[in-house]
């Protein structure tokens, strides 16, 4: 009898089995995560792809991968990269052309912050200017979805206003941003009409203990420093406190405690701690439909900014990172549920190498500051005074035959109905709008691109906003129930994030979307 029965009992057993990991997988899926991790340059992930055992480690281990991810527009800065992925159209269409851009106005020039809203100030801070997405031309994700199921709660986090908000895009969200000088979360008055019980809670009682920690110190293990560049280089956060440990008391003089910490990983803590506060109160995931939830992590951005995207600060603050995200999925596996959420993660921009350290490594690369530095403008300048197309051209001729400078785009070149000869001209065109650019697209009638590897900053380790690659290349990762981990070499797009994510969860996506979805390369 025990023989025969034996089988059956495994049968049996392998029956529950299966049948348990069946239900499991044809659980729908309840909430949609978007994680933009500013400036996170692709190739830092597989520089670094040994050290990581959390939430990077379940995304590289887990996840499908495009390793050939760009944003394919002219500057590379965090509100153009953000409305990008938001929305899946280039800032040509989505009206979001760079953090500040320039429109004429009655005959004279205005810069305008991307997201400033005078009739939306922000609750409890009145004299902090206003915040909406106002200048936005196209809808985001989070329009998409609620457009589908009006009964989807939206709610996005970030430590910047011009993170938060595209993601959130012109939705009733939960949109929540620090105030660097208050160390506070805020929303604005087009959000809400006053800010959440349980954010205020956050505030007064987590917010003064997270950025009470004064000294950044280092938790690389000691056999690992060697992987980042060497600790210490004059070309480090302005020359000052340039090696571990970072204390607020060395902080340069005029810069407030608050701003300081800012400038370390203790706001992208704030940002995942709040954002699980956000899931319970708001029951994300919780309903019969689908709900999503935006994160944008900043602190690469101010580290990579104030020391470089290799060096050992950068290290230390990535492995924070894949600590504290790794700690937040384990948290959405127990609040929403293992099989019940998706996550796309994304960048909005790289960033070019500290110039000093590319010389090291035998290449060429400049730090122009100075005269060097104004050369391309005082060239330029010189078109001011003349309307003769000839000597138009020859003044461009020699600006582009200085050696820090790559090319100089007219406006005339930007709008020619023929295929450019220039590769970097489409990247322009994805970035140009008539009424929104920069001050010399409407003063001159061109813009100019540097030469690679060039910054004309001394006050930052290295920096972003260029159409080259370094600046373009981001990571693009999508994990979840129905996606089969593994990597693609073709060519993706930044804004074929939106769609693909749409693609997942059935929502249907808008006319005149400039991305396309890539979920077909990895649909179980």
């Amino acid at each position: 009898m025990r023989r025969l029965f034996a089988p059956i009992l495994v049968l049996l057993a392998l029956a529950v089995i299966a049948s348990t990991v069946l239900a499991r997988r044809q659980q729908p899926v309840r909430l949609a995560i978007v994680v933009v991790v500013d400036q996170l340059r692709a190739d830092l992930l597989d520089r670094y792809d040994e050290l990581f055992t959390g939430g990077l480690r379940r995304l590289r281990d887990r996840g499908f991968r495009f390793t050939d991810a760009t944003h394919d527009h002219w500057w590379t800065e965090t509100a153009v990269g953000h409305t990008a992925l938001a929305t899946g159209n280039y800032p040509a269409q989505n009206g979001i052309v760079m953090n500040t851009f320039t429109t004429p106005d009655a005959e004279r020039l205005r810069s305008i912050y991307s997201f400033a809203d005078p009739e939306s100030p922000i609750l409890g801070v009145p004299d902090l200017p206003g915040r909406s997405p106002a200048n936005m031309r196209r809808p985001s994700f989070a329009e998409w979805l609620v457009e589908h199921e009006p009964r989807a709660r939206i709610a996005t986090i970030s430590r910047k206003d011009r993170a938060a908000i595209p993601l959130a895009g012109r939705t009733r969200a939960t949109a929540l941003w620090v105030d660097i000088e208050g160390g506070r979360f805020v929303t604005s008055q087009y959000y809400a009409r006053e800010v959440p019980a349980w954010t205020e809670d956050f505030n007064a009682t987590v917010m003064p203990s997270l950025y009470s920690d004064s000294v950044w110190t280092l938790r690389v293990p000691p056999e690992d420093v060697s992987l980042a560049r060497r600790d210490s280089a004059v070309y480090e956060n302005g020359g000052i406190d340039v090696t571990f440990p970072h204390a607020a008391s060395e902080r340069p003089a005029g810069q407030s405690y608050n701003a300081w910490v800012a400038e370390t990983p203790v706001p992208d803590l704030a940002v995942l701690l709040l954002a699980r506060r956000m899931t319970e109160a708001l029951r994300l995931g919780k309903e019969d439909h689908v709900d999503f939830l935006g994160i944008s992590l900043s602190q690469t951005d101010a580290v990579g900014h104030n020391w470089g995207p290799l060096s050992l600060e950068q290290l230390d603050n990535l492995l924070r990172v894949d600590r504290e995200l790794g700690q937040f999925m384990d948290f959405l596996d127990e609040s929403v549920g293992r099989d019940r959420w998706l996550l796309a993660l994304s960048a909005d921009h790289g960033v070019m190498t500290a110039p000093e350290y590319l010389q090291e490594l035998g290449e060429e690369a400049w730090r122009l500051t100075g005269e060097p530095a104004r050369a391309p403008r005082l060239s330029l300048g010189r078109l001011a005074d003349t309307t003769d197309a000839a000597t138009r051209q020859a003044i461009i001729e020699e600006t582009e035959a200085l050696p820090f400078v790559g090319d100089v785009v007219t406006l005339e070149e930007l709008e020619a109905p023929e295929a450019p000869a220039d590769s970097f001209i489409p990247f322009l065109r994805n970035s140009w709008i008539p009424d929104r650019s920069a001050s010399s697209m409407f003063r001159q009638r061109l813009t100019v691109r540097n030469a690679e590897n060039v910054i004309t900053t001394r006050s930052d380790a290295a920096t972003h906003g260029s159409p080259y690659y370094y600046d373009r290349h981001v990571p693009l990762v999508f994990m979840g129930p129905g996606i089969a981990p593994g990597l693609s070499h073709e060519r993706a797009r930044t804004v074929d994030l939106a769609p693909t994510l749409a693609t997942l969860l059935g929502v249907p996506v808008p006319d005149g979307v400039d991305g396309v979805s890539r979920a077909a390369a990895f649909r179980r």
